[in-house]
């Protein structure tokens, strides 16, 4: 923006950009800096999109008169599907003898807004208010609206159940083979089997499909690469794309160490995590198994409670503390070895009848 200013009778342009911080400074112009309020932000009534139908079919959520009290109001709006678009009024009805006034409109969320259509109701007449609530995911949810109308204070709550349109029924399970099928259920009755696809959003798999029945799909996976702890799939139904499902993955049989490399220090004892099969792990506990240490260079065997280079003794017994979690298992226990600090190990332990493999180095 530019000002036309006169200095001894030149008559200048002046950028308010360039003089704006002394301005500010000498109280001219208002602070740049944003004021922050408390208040929830107004809302953006443009995010409004109204249906083709009248406004009068549009169902009707609320009515709140001009005479009443402030008031609390609760809307349950029931059970839904992932990306639904909730669309109703507030009928704002004026049973006084004079014009009020529809105020500041604000809500509890940025997917849920507002459109008003007058801000003034005449006497004996009533002006809609068009609300419209947008979820993507599966949930229960719980919004609301406060808004000034005839000078008072109106909270309108709105609850429901966002459900997926389609869910696994269980964990994909792989086996030692790489291959899993997993079961995908259909909750929207409107969504037939016949006309879905599946991309696989995960590195290291392929998928194909198969009807087992009308609500249910068989997913064939099979694994190529990795060890991912869920596998991401993206469903299409009649080409029209739907929210990614994320399942957790089971691998039967295999057990995996993370971080694959292991560091130890003298005199402390080791944890390592294990991903896969945890389920031969059915609770927390102390128990003993074997760990055999051998040089990577292929140079001997180490037993680990001694250090000693004994090949006839390459495993140790050893009490180790299993500690159960929902995608992992944590297992601690000690290495009495002499572990030297240029070498570089491979460590088996064996828990459980489970084999779990890992590098170990000491810490430095």
């Amino acid at each position: 923006m530019w000002n036309i200013c006169s200095f001894g009778g030149v008559i200048t342009l002046v950028s308010t950009l360039a003089v704006a911080p002394l301005l500010r400074a000498q109280g001219v112009l208002p602070s740049a800096e944003p004021q922050k309020s408390n208040e929830p932000a107004a809302v953006k009534f443009d995010k409004v999109q109204l249906p083709k139908q009248e406004v009068d079919n549009i169902p009707v959520w609320a009515t709140i008169k001009a005479s009443e009290i402030s008031k609390q109001i609760t809307v349950p709006l029931g059970v839904h599907f992932e990306g639904a678009i909730l669309t109703g009024r507030i009928v704002l009805q004026n049973d006084l003898s004079e014009d009020v006034r529809l105020g500041t409109v604000t809500s509890s969320c940025g997917c849920t807004a507002v459109k008003r259509l007058a801000d003034l109701v005449k006497p004996n007449s009533s002006a809609p208010l068009l609300t419209q609530i947008r979820k993507q995911k599966a949930e229960k949810f719980s919004e609301g609206i406060r808004l000034q109308y005839a000078g008072k204070t109106h909270e309108i709550l709105f609850s429901g159940q966002i459900e997926p349109r389609l869910y696994p029924l269980d964990h994909l399970r792989i086996k030692p083979d790489g291959q899993g099928d997993l079961l995908l259920r259909i909750n929207d009755k409107t969504l037939a089997p016949e006309s879905a696809r599946f991309d696989c959003v995960t590195e290291g798999f392929s998928i194909r499909h198969q009807p087992r029945d009308a609500q249910t799909i068989v997913l064939s996976c099979h694994r190529s690469d990795g060890m991912p702890n869920e596998i991401r799939i993206r469903p299409f139904f009649n080409d029209k794309s739907f929210p990614v499902l994320s399942v957790p993955i089971t691998y039967i049989g295999v057990l995996r160490v993370i971080p694959p490399i292991v560091y130890v220090s003298d005199g402390k004892p080791v944890r390592v995590f294990a991903t896969g099969d945890i389920d031969a792990f059915e609770k927390s506990e102390t128990v003993q198994a074997t760990l055999a240490l051998r040089c990577s260079d292929g140079s001997g065997s180490v037993n680990a409670n001694s250090g000693e280079g004994h090949a006839e003794i390459p495993k140790a017994t050893i009490e180790t503390h299993v500690k159960v979690m929902p995608t992992l298992v944590a297992l601690t226990f000690p290495i009495a070895a002499a572990i030297e600090t240029d070498r570089d190990y491979k460590a088996t332990l064996t828990v459980n009848d489970k084999e779990l493999t890992f590098r170990v180095r000491k810490r430095d």
